[in-house]
């Protein structure tokens, strides 16, 4: 029976690996690089599902794959396993050279790479594709020292990997020359990441193979280690990938991960040669995790200071409008007062002429008087300092007087008011009768009023389910998607609004829905779209 042990080797793990003969700091080298560069991108892919992400993560599955496979190489016992490993490796250098320019292409220019560019790429890669288990890939294998030795496809596959590097090197020229002055700088730094990646990767690859010395393998992921040390600080300095990370989260997730990859240290021998590598580099991050936390504490602060002097601002100005508009209030009822006294005659007989301008005047005043109150009414509710007066009542007839009060400016339009409320006191609710006449049933039937230019408006009421459910159904100018997403907020009023109702003020709504949401109710909108017409809806529960 043939044998396929390697002659050095003594399985010692599954009967297929000897975990002893790999090099003493194998383990520390690359599990530290697998676990800091898998954390890194899933991290970002989680936050970013961008294309840049999704070829972030591709770039770190064939690094992993090829770390994952010189460690089988190094320790397989089974000399198939060696061979296969030795095998691949062609294939996953070119898979990870390939997603390095893909990547670079992809952060520098923000698009991805030209289809003619992946096709000059595929076709290179093809004869590494057809001759992979060929002789030309490995044209031997030697038992005594369970190694496979390179065929002559393998001077193809590093002239090819050093011109896909001196593309990523005119690439990155080319980005940073035509860059202005901010992006220089993150260009550069993501040049010099890009760059010592590709190069130490390419140059400890060819450098073992030529003399070797295959060590020097463990030497190619420190590349990939300030690579994703500037992507980190290219993510907290220019917010690349949409990701808000905050520098002492990376310097904390670099500190866990370098103290984790101790754990790989297989000889105690070398831990003293470890630590004190890692205390250096601990320190290093240290004073940089120190200045980070020192920095995002000022700016903290300088947050909170600005967000108190804004504070501030906002009260005063909120304290002005409550004057401008207590005193607005003021002038504009006594100015009611007196145009009703004229129109009424309080001030003997006069002209029809001078009582229809009276009488317009009025109109006018208090269409002003309604608007100062929705605004301080908004105020109020936005402080919560609008009072209540909750108490049982028929909403029904507090509607019926809504459409009751308002049908002669519908008649005066040309709109026709329409509803089937009976007044029989079937819909009781427990609320502020006042706010919820003034402020929701009226403010919604005037809107429709004035947003319906001809046509009709149909008024009903239903209960449902323990609610009492106000329908407003107008055939006016609709309502846009757009429009609809803000039109319950303060100034939310409509695109064209103002061209059909100029004395919009754009918050009746917003105190409508305020005062709605008080009463543990619902107001909603629905519409097909402009000038197809709107529906609101107002629900209340019912009175018990």
């Amino acid at each position: 029976m043939i044998s396929y042990l390697c002659s050095d080797a003594v399985p010692n793990l599954l009967g297929l690996f000897d975990t002893t003969i790999a090099p003493t700091l194998m383990y520390y080298s690359y599990g530290g690089v697998i676990c800091l560069s898998l954390f890194f991108s899933l991290f970002v892919f989680f936050k970013d599902r961008s294309l840049m992400s999704r070829s972030l993560l591709s770039l770190t599955i064939f690094f992993v794959l090829w770390v994952l496979n010189e460690i089988l190489q190094w320790i397989a016992a089974d000399a198939r396993l060696v061979h296969f490993g030795w095998q691949l490796s062609g294939l996953l250098q070119l898979g990870i050279v390939y997603t390095v320019a893909y990547f670079s292409y992809l952060y520098l220019y923000r698009k991805p790479a030209p289809f003619w560019h992946l096709l000059v790429w595929l076709l290179f890669a093809l004869p590494v594709l057809v001759l992979l288990s060929t002789p030309f890939n490995m044209n031997h294998f030697d038992m005594a020292e369970c190694q496979s030795f390179n065929g002559p496809l393998w001077s193809y596959i590093y002239i090819l990997q050093v011109a896909i590097g001196i593309y990523i090197f005119t690439l990155c020229s080319h980005a940073w020359h035509v860059a202005n002055k901010e992006q220089k700088i993150e260009r550069f730094y993501f040049s010099v990441g890009s760059i010592l990646l590709i190069g130490a990767f390419i140059g400890t690859n060819i450098a073992g193979d030529a003399t070797l010395v295959y060590e020097f393998n463990l030497i190619g992921p420190i590349g990939m280690v300030v690579f994703i040390g500037l992507l980190s600080f290219l993510i907290v300095r220019f917010k690349v990938f949409n990701i808000k990370l905050i520098g002492a989260q990376a310097l904390v997730t670099s500190l866990a991960v370098l103290i984790f990859a101790l754990l790989f240290v297989r000889n105690i021998e070398n831990i003293r040669y470890v630590v004190i590598v890692t205390l250096l580099l601990t320190i290093i991050l240290g004073r940089s995790l120190v200045r980070s936390v020192k920095r995002e504490i000022e700016a903290k602060e300088k947050v909170e200071k600005l967000a108190a002097e804004l504070e501030e601002a906002n009260i005063q100005q909120e304290s002005l409008i409550r004057f401008i508009s207590h005193e607005m209030k003021g002038y504009l009822t006594t100015s009611a007062g007196l145009f009703a006294s004229i129109v009424e005659g309080d001030f003997n007989p006069i002209s029809d002429m001078l009582k229809s301008s009276a009488e317009m005047a009025l109109a006018k005043v208090r269409e002003g008087v309604r608007s100062v109150v929705e605004i301080l009414s908004n105020a109020n509710a936005k402080k919560g300092t609008l009072s209540y007066k909750m108490a049982p009542f028929d909403f029904g007839k507090v509607v019926l007087a809504g459409i009751a009060k308002l049908a002669p400016d519908a008649k005066e339009k040309g709109v026709v008011l329409e509803t089937a409320i009976q007044d029989d006191g079937m819909y009781r609710v427990m609320g502020d009768t006042d706010q919820l006449s003034e402020h929701v049933v009226r403010n919604l039937i005037d809107n429709s009023i004035k947003y319906t230019p001809t046509g009709s408006i149909h008024i009903d009421l239903s209960k449902r389910d323990g609610k009492v459910l106000l329908s407003i159904k107008d055939t006016g100018v609709g309502i846009t998607t757009e429009d609809k997403a803000h039109l319950f907020t303060e100034g939310g009023r409509g695109k064209n609004s103002l061209a059909t109702n100029v004395h919009s003020t754009g918050y009746g709504l917003a105190i409508a829905k305020k005062i709605v949401d008080a009463h543990s109710g619902r107001i909603w909108v629905e519409s097909e779209g402009q000038d197809k017409g709107s529906q609101f809806y107002v629900e209340l529960p019912e009175a018990k």
